[in-house]
Formats: structure tokens, sequence, C-alpha cells
């Protein structure tokens, strides 16, 4: 519709929600990671290994909420090379490197096993300052012309 207020509020409320939401998500995998764990007959180091995982990337749920918020809103508006962008980013630029970088430190027995599921929040932070970045971009060349 062409509607500058119509569009700053897609993106104000879609984003506002969107973080509420994976921030709920995020609250609910820390509280029910153990119980979640033992339903998948896990025990002793296992479980204990998959209740960090989950707690680690749980981490990166706001993130990658925010992420996909801002592809959806990219899409919207005519952004389909951000959104791409975006997603490359979050799942092969930032995710492999890292996830590399992270099991030759454990190898070289630097830190613990668990810093490789770190790799999926840093990912998502990277990503998320990157979509900030197109969107502020897109936002000047796409919608600032716009009238209310």
């Amino acid at each position: 519709m062409q509607s500058k207020k119509r569009i700053d509020d897609s993106i104000k409320y879609g984003t506002v929600y969107t973080t509420v939401i994976m921030f709920v998500g995020l609250i609910a995998i820390e509280i029910i990671a153990n119980p979640l764990s033992s339903g998948f007959g896990l025990s002793g180091e296992t479980q204990s290994l998959c209740i960090g995982a989950m707690r680690i990337v749980s981490a990166s749920f706001v993130f990658a909420g925010i992420n996909i918020a801002f592809q959806g809103m990219f899409q919207a508006i005519n952004g389909g090379m951000q959104s791409l962008i975006v997603s490359v980013c979050r799942q092969l630029v930032f995710v492999l490197p890292l996830t590399w970088v992270f099991t030759m430190l454990v190898n070289q027995s630097i830190c613990g096993e668990w810093i490789i599921w770190l790799a999926v929040p840093v990912a998502e932070i990277l990503s998320a300052v990157i979509s900030v970045v197109l969107m502020k971009k897109l936002y000047k060349k796409q919608i600032n012309g716009l009238t209310a």
C-alpha cells in the first residue's frame, strides 16, 4: 500500500513480538532442558552434554527470531537479496567456520566440548548485526521517500 506508517509499524511490532516470543522460548528451554533430555532416555554424560547444548543453543533464539523477522520484512519490501544474505550468513558463512575454529580449540585441549555449541549463538548475533545494517540501508532506499 506504500504507507510509510504501516511499514514502520510492521517493522516495530514484528520485531518486538518476535523478540518476546523467542525470549519466552529461551526461558522455556532453560527451565525444561533437564526433563526434556530425560524424555529421550539419555543418562549420564550424554544427558549432561544434551542439556548443555540445549541451554547454549537456546541463547541464540532471540537473535534467530530477529533474523527470521527481518528476512520476512526484507522480502515484503523488495529486499530478496538482503534476505538471502542474512540466510547464508546464518547457516553457512558464520556457523561453519566458527564450528571449525571451536573444534580446533577443543582438539588442542584449550576449551571443553561445550564451546562448539557457541557457534550457533555467535553466528546468530553476527547475522543480526548484518540484518540491522541491511535494514537501515534498505529502509533509506525503499521507505524513507514514502508518505505517511
